[in-house]
């Protein structure tokens, strides 16, 4: 990967050998539409891996409150690619809490299905945890399922550990300060530089 950094990591590109250059940044809410038309695309096993759920449709407010992103109590990041019609999105990543008060925040993934497995998680996950930190979060929480293997090969290479499972979802709880070393950078000083160092390793093009 060669990295385009510009405004201190909360804007870059990122091009990568045979795909397409992605435009990295944090979500915002004008981003709802291509949120929508980006999850419209998941096939049933990604919508299903995502949601925990085989509905054909994702409901309007799941949409909406994944849009719904306020930099305190909802953080996320997002790739985008040039369309047709302007930039799509390929993948987006989001910690949430319900309190400013609390130092942890449930962690969500998602990519399109022609982006999965290029590396792009970790380096939207770090950036998330990157930022999520300047705000006091210090713990991301997630659950996937079992089933889900690419996902649980995921969370050990964000050094997630796991907290027990209940029935087919495991639950996993990752130390944002841990996540960050592994970028060779102190607590809540990790850039877009070192996170570029660390996504061209092939550890993380596997994830």
């Amino acid at each position: 990967h060669k990295f385009r950094c510009t405004r201190m990591t909360r804007d870059f590109f990122i091009s990568t050998t045979g795909v397409q250059p992605v435009h990295v940044r944090r979500l915002e809410r004008s981003d709802e539409t291509a949120l929508r038309d980006a999850i419209a695309t998941f096939s049933n096993r990604t919508r299903y891996l995502r949601f925990f759920s085989g509905m054909p449709v994702v409901p309007e407010p799941v949409l909406h409150r994944l849009a719904d992103v306020d930099g305190d109590l909802h953080q996320a990041w997002a790739a985008f690619i040039d369309g047709a019609d302007g930039e799509k999105i390929v993948g987006a990543v989001h910690a949430m809490r319900s309190s400013t008060d609390e130092a942890e925040a449930d962690l969500a993934i998602g990519l399109v299905d022609d982006w999965q497995g290029k590396g792009l998680s970790r380096t939207l996950v770090a950036l998330l945890a990157n930022e999520a930190l300047t705000k006091g979060i210090t713990t991301f929480n997630a659950d996937v399922l079992w089933e889900n293997k690419p996902g649980r090969a995921l969370m050990k290479a964000l050094g997630a550990v796991s907290t027990g499972n209940s029935g087919s979802v495991i639950s996993y709880r990752i130390d944002l300060s841990q996540l960050l070393s592994g970028f060779g950078e102190k607590r809540g000083q990790a850039t877009a530089k070192s996170i570029a160092r660390f996504a061209r390793t092939p550890e993380a093009a596997a994830a």
